[in-house]
Parts: C-alpha cells; sequence; structure tokens
C-alpha cells in the first residue's frame, strides 16, 4: 500500500515521525512538489521531515503521456507514472526535492503556472456555457444534452471508438499532436492498451467526472460543481494510484468523484488522519 499525498495533508503528516513499526510510502506528484516548493517559508522543512519516511516521484503527466508512443501495446496496459528509487530520474528529483536549485524552483513555478492557466481556460469555458444555458432558459428553450448517471455511461458518449473526440484529444497528448510516431499497432491498440492501464483509466475517469461536473451533466447533483482554482492539481492524484493505495486529501469534492469513478473501491480516499485511525482498527 502506498499513500499518494495532497498538499492539505502535508502539514498533518509531518507532525508524525516514522517508526521502525510503523514507515509508509509516500508518492508526491509533481502538481504537489511544485507547490510545496512554492511555499518557500516551509518547503525546507516540510521536505526534511518527508524524506524521513519512503519516498516515491511521480512523473508528469505530459512526460509519462508522451512516454506511451515510444512503447508497445503490452508496456502502455502496464507502465507506472512513478519512478523507482535506484534510477536517475528518481536520484534526481529526490535531490532536488531536498535541495532545491533555482532551475528546480522555476520548473515548479512552471508547473504550476500551466496548472493554474488549464483551470482558467476550464472556468472560462463552463462560465460560456452556463451563460448559455440561462439564455436558452430564459427564451424558454430546454438544453439538449443526456444526463449521465454512472462513469460508464460518459464513457460510452465520449468514445464509442477511437475516432471520438475524446479518444482522439487524449491520444493527441501522447503524440504531441502527432509530432510523435507511435510504437503500437495502431491508434486502436494504443486507445485499447491506455484503457487497460489502471493509472490512465482511473485519470481519465476522474477528469470526466469534474470536468463534466461543470456542465451539469450529471444526475447526481453532488458531482455537479463549480471550477475550483486546484482542481488540475487534484485530478492529477489518482494518475499515481495502484490498486489498493490509499489517497491522502481533505478535498471532498475530489472524494467524491474518485468515489464516482471508481465503483469497484480499489482506491481509497481519506485524511491522514483518517488513515492512522484506520491503521489501529488493523485496517478493517
Amino acid at each position: 500500500m502506498r499513500l499518494i499525498l495532497d498538499t492539505n495533508q502535508v502539514r498533518h503528516v509531518v507532525r508524525t515521525s516514522p517508526t521502525n513499526e510503523f514507515s509508509p510510502t509516500f508518492v508526491l506528484p509533481p502538481l504537489v512538489i511544485a507547490e510545496l516548493a512554492r511555499n518557500s517559508r516551509n518547503a525546507a522543512k516540510d521536505a526534511k521531515a518527508l524524506a524521513k519516511y519512503d519516498l516515491l516521484f511521480g512523473a508528469d503527466v505530459i512526460h509519462f503521456m508522451n512516454y506511451l508512443s515510444l512503447v508497445p501495446e503490452e508496456t502502455v496496459s502496464t507502465s507506472v507514472p512513478v519512478y523507482m528509487p535506484l534510477t536517475r530520474s528518481y536520484q534526481k528529483l529526490r535531490k532536488g526535492f531536498l535541495r532545491p536549485t533555482d532551475k528546480y524552483r522555476r520548473r515548479a513555478n512552471q508547473l504550476k503556472k500551466e496548472a493554474d492557466q488549464s483551470a482558467k481556460e476550464v472556468l472560462e469555458r463552463a462560465k460560456r456555457e452556463s451563460l448559455e444555458h440561462h439564455k436558452m432558459r430564459s427564451r424558454g428553450e430546454r438544453p439538449k444534452f443526456v444526463r449521465w448517471t454512472t462513469i460508464e455511461d460518459a464513457e460510452a458518449m465520449l468514445y464509442p471508438d477511437v475516432n471520438s473526440t475524446w479518444a482522439q484529444e487524449t491520444l493527441s497528448m501522447v503524440t504531441s499532436e502527432g509530432q510523435h510516431p507511435i510504437k503500437c499497432q495502431s491508434e486502436d491498440t494504443l486507445w485499447d492498451a491506455m484503457r487497460a492501464n489502471h493509472h490512465v483509466r482511473l485519470w481519465m475517469r476522474v477528469a470526466i467526472t469534474q470536468f463534466f461536473g461543470y456542465r451539469q451533466v450529471w444526475r447526481d447533483k453532488q458531482l455537479n460543481v463549480d471550477p475550483q482554482g486546484n482542481d488540475i492539481t487534484d485530478i492529477t492524484l489518482p494518475l499515481y494510484a495502484r490498486p489498493g493505495d490509499v489517497i491522502l486529501t481533505n478535498d471532498k469534492k475530489l472524494k467524491r468523484s474518485i468515489k464516482h469513478s471508481d465503483p469497484d473501491g480499489t482506491v481509497r480516499v481519506m485524511t491522514w488522519e483518517e488513515y492512522l485511525q484506520w491503521r489501529e482498527r488493523g485496517f478493517d
């Protein structure tokens, strides 16, 4: 079991020290690292405290997606977007995390800036669509869209095949809009392999749940929420979770999105305090 750490849980985690009997492994997603690096007041202290535990580092979403263009189907379906110890990438990330250079901080700022820009664009798009729906209702018209109940409903509508808009937009991330040739036999087999990958599938499902929740398409009204500034960071967290892992966050919206996206409950979502209580009960 690994613990994927959200920024809002760091201050709670660092108050606890590992012991011989208790030393969980944390996965730090890139955008969480970026948010910590930007908090110059506590960054060094938090990094030192977290380093007492076993740490793993998540790969940038775009870097991981680009990697999928370089490997065959069987590797696409089993790839994990987390750097393992002893690799050069891991050593470089750990060194930067503990002793950040100016270049490291600039990269962190750039990552967060890109995420903030994406969140801004999503918010503006959601506002435009909301305004259009309001205008339609004021004219006595009824917005024409099908409300979805389950994540499977959404998937059936969004990508019935590889030529659908959602599938093509996702594949364009893998190929950098066609600049990178793929190692897989075809786009069809690449897409099937991506959907077979637990990490990619859960990440896409949470993105669908939240992005289309902005458009008020879910029958469960709790999923129909307005965008927030940290949504992009939250949406990336499930990418790093294996079946059996725990995502540590106190974000209720994210918890609902993951529960909806992962109806089989392969990944748990809780706060650090809830995790400690769960452990005391013997993970029962």
